[in-house]
């Protein structure tokens, strides 16, 4: 009740250059905010963030400047920055580092024991090693660290976990049912389209079939995390290499689950 989703972003950082444009929780959340994706800023960006362990003011220095790409809410791009934001929001309302916040919060009272805030120095038992894909064999992947993705990623979990996590997001436990509701609906445009994604979740269906999911990758991972609501099916697919062979692997395991022809 801290937070509310058409609060303006600066009301709880009021030193972000929002550049005459008045950008919302509910935009940030959404990815209709317009703020550039750090992801997007080429080699420069990831030559200074890969591998130091950058401040927040660090981080920000390095895209609030850039040019909006568009006005907030005239149209969806996935966006690394508005995640990192909210991740700085959630620090300032809750006194709280974001990874503090997580264990204590989420972690813990949910019992997701392999489940953390994933930075490279830990030796954490069962950690994967990540690999990239190269021209007919694989490398390790490249560092990078774990200041740089913030709460637009940075964390490490199982399959077991993940689906823990799911069932206890859809039943309460985690925020209200209403809450849930509105994560789960489709994010709008200020023409009134529909972008395919609410908060935190992609809500594009298969087929005929209702599709709750999102995915993830960093440097030598990928994943995808999906739940059809009308079957009640989870699936969890994670790699241990960059790419996109998750997302296929689901596709096909929820065809065949939902009784769908198999694409080639």
């Amino acid at each position: 009740g801290l937070i509310g989703l058409d609060d303006p972003m600066t009301r709880y950082l009021p030193n972000y250059p929002t550049q005459g444009h008045e950008v919302s929780i509910r935009h940030l959340l959404t990815h209709t905010s317009g703020i550039k994706s750090y992801t997007s800023l080429g080699d420069a960006f990831w030559l200074k963030a890969g591998l130091l362990d950058l401040s927040h003011a660090e981080m920000l220095e390095l895209f609030q400047d850039e040019p909006f790409d568009f006005a907030p809410g005239e149209a969806y791009r996935y966006n690394n920055s508005g995640y990192y934001l909210l991740g700085m929001i959630i620090e300032e309302v809750s006194g709280e580092s974001y990874e503090g916040y997580l264990g204590t919060h989420l972690f813990g009272p949910l019992g997701l024991s392999r489940s953390s805030y994933c930075h490279e120095a830990q030796i954490i038992r069962g950690r994967a090693e990540g690999y990239e894909p190269g021209a007919g064999w694989l490398l390790n992947d490249r560092s990078i660290s774990m200041n740089t993705p913030g709460a637009a990623g940075a964390l490490c979990s199982t399959v077991p976990d993940l689906l823990s996590w799911t069932t206890a997001l859809r039943s309460g436990r985690v925020v209200p049912a209403a809450s849930y509701q509105a994560m789960a609906t489709s994010g709008l445009l200020n023409d009134g389209s529909a972008t395919g994604y609410g908060f935190a979740l992609d809500v594009a269906p298969l087929g005929e079939h209702s599709r709750v999911a999102h995915t993830g990758g960093i440097n030598g991972f990928s994943t995808v995390m999906a739940h059809y609501p009308e079957s009640g099916l989870d699936i969890v697919v994670l790699a241990n290499t960059s790419g996109g062979a998750p997302g296929q692997v689901e596709d096909r395991i929820a065809r065949w689950a939902l009784g769908m022809p198999l694409e080639n």
